[in-house]
């Protein structure tokens, strides 16, 4: 669950509000949008849940976890796929999952396990041995950037893609089949 309660969010000395009283609550396994025009705040929103800077006011919670008082813990519990896909260009898409499971603490065991499942899941098998400089957009957003999602224990994940909707049922799924 992530629980956002009045946040706020000044830059330039508080000549400019980026967010101001903002509340909202997102439910595990449900798709939940932030929706504004541009310099609506949507981007600061995000960037306070993934602990990438502070709020001026309110809180903001994802799980138990309070994202200001202990950002390690929130950092550990979710998943985050920014406007860039965050893949490394010279590794394959396998091993980009290795990687990211790797940072994530899971053992080597139990990680091969996953890779398996998710290649299959989400139907990397044609292009997962191949480097990621070599993919499609589709296939960068697709398959290793939510993949990546399932290394980490929670069920909350941001994406900040207006195509990005389109891997939430398979993540979903595998969010579930990869514990």
């Amino acid at each position: 669950m992530i629980r956002v309660d009045g946040l706020s969010k000044s830059f330039n000395k508080g000549r400019i509000k980026a967010l101001e009283d903002v509340s909202f609550a997102a439910a595990d396994g449900k798709v939940t949008a932030l929706l504004g025009p541009n310099g609506a705040g949507k981007s600061t929103s995000l960037r306070i849940l993934a602990t990438v800077m502070n709020p001026d006011a309110g809180s903001a919670h994802i799980g138990a976890h309070e994202v200001s008082a202990d950002p390690m813990a929130v950092r550990r519990e979710i998943g985050v796929l920014p406007h860039a896909s965050g893949l490394y260009e010279r590794l394959t898409g396998k091993e980009n999952i290795a990687y990211f499971g790797a940072l994530h603490g899971i053992d080597k065991a139990t990680l091969a396990t996953r890779i398996s499942n998710l290649i299959e899941l989400l139907d990397m098998q044609e292009f997962a041995t191949r480097r990621v400089s070599g993919f499609s957009q589709g296939q960068r957003i697709k398959s290793p950037s939510p993949a990546r999602w399932c290394m980490t224990r929670d069920t909350s994940c941001s994406m900040n893609q207006r195509t990005a909707w389109m891997s939430w049922q398979p993540v979903l799924c595998a969010k579930s089949f990869c514990g």
